[in-house]
């Protein structure tokens, strides 16, 4: 009798075991090369119990005050908020004001929503279907809650020149996207990003939404082509004057319905379907705005110091303080060395 609290005990070290295991495991099989913060020595040698513990290290940092017209706009999941959403507020969250920026996500509040809603920093919940199986009209929904919340801006009097659009896994250099983007006039249509030419299926389905310009929509390009392009996933910019134009077409409930007529795959497909497609305006390729596909060099300092972002899984840096095992705040370190923790 006296071991079955033991071999209860134990049960219960397996079970916890298994759990972290667990977790690790999805860590590493979502592309990182790290572990959850909880798990490591994070910066300064600290293992905390608490998540928010770490946000406490977020250091200030001066970029450009002309930077304050950029909306910044970051897609992000429940799943993601512990392995990416504290890196970012961390990292380059702190070289912007936080008005500009606008998480979009999905679930309810958490420790990390909360922080980011305590430092000023707008966290919208897109309440849209969380089903795998309707995964498409997940995405398309999440796209035109983040298009809504320009709107409503906008509506309430904020002064913005610049819509710019983040996946969660982007590392953002802003004292490069600011220079970027003031080498644009913001009051023309522009649309920037590292362009990916578009399907046929989605350029001929590009006519379902045309078809209803009697009542408002516009005509588009009569170009007889199907090499459409759009800006791929992580991180595209529209100028302001554009915006305007494609309110109708991508403006909440708008954003949704419209990509189920195009019947594309993946919401960052439908801008640049609307824009080039729609609205005959054409994309300007950056690259120093990162797409999926790119590979990047070794420790070429020079050319991450270039870069307006950097998808994280692409960072190849090495850092005696680091080990590797942190990519995006090895970045950030790159580029402010001063930070404390950087040291």
């Amino acid at each position: 009798m006296r071991a079955r609290p033991v071999v209860i005990l134990a049960g219960l070290c397996v079970g916890l075991i298994f759990v972290v295991w667990l977790q690790i495991r999805s860590y590493l099989q979502d592309g990182y090369n790290v572990l959850p913060l909880v798990y490591i020595d994070f910066v300064k040698g600290d293992t905390f119990s608490n998540p928010l513990d770490i946000m406490a290290l977020a250091e200030r940092v001066s970029v450009s005050q002309n930077g304050s017209y950029v909306f910044i706009s970051v897609l992000t999941a429940t799943k993601f908020h512990d392995a990416r959403l504290s890196r970012m507020f961390v990292s380059w969250m702190q070289t912007v004001e936080p008005k500009q920026l606008h998480i979009i996500t999905d679930g309810k509040h958490d420790m990390w929503t909360q922080a980011l809603a305590n430092a000023g920093i707008t966290v919208i919940f897109s309440n849209c279907p969380r089903d795998r199986r309707k995964s498409r009209r997940m995405m398309c929904c999440k796209g035109g809650t983040q298009f809504e919340q320009w709107y409503r801006a906008k509506e309430a009097g904020e002064v913005y020149k610049w819509y710019c659009h983040f996946d969660d896994d982007v590392y953002v250099n802003t004292r490069a996207l600011y220079e970027l983007v003031e080498r644009y006039n913001a009051e023309k249509d522009h649309y920037l990003g590292n362009w990916k030419q578009m399907s046929a299926r989605a350029y001929h389905n590009k006519d379902r939404i045309c078809q209803e310009r009697a009542s408002g929509l516009s005509k588009y390009s009569e170009r007889k082509r199907d090499d459409y392009r759009y800006a791929n996933g992580p991180a595209y910019c529209i100028s302001a004057s554009l915006m305007v134009r494609l309110e109708k077409y991508l403006r909440g409930k708008n954003f949704e319905e419209n990509c189920i007529k195009a019947d594309v795959d993946m919401d960052d497909i439908l801008p640049g379907l609307i824009i080039e497609g729609v609205l005959g305006v054409e994309i300007t390729h950056i690259p120093e705005l990162s797409d999926n596909f790119y590979t990047a060099p070794v420790d070429d300092l020079a050319w991450y110091k270039r870069k307006a972002t950097v998808t994280t899984g692409k960072i190849h840096l090495s850092s005696p303080k680091f080990h590797g095992r942190d990519r995006l705040l090895m970045y950030h370190c790159l580029l402010y060395p001063h930070l404390s923790w950087c040291k």
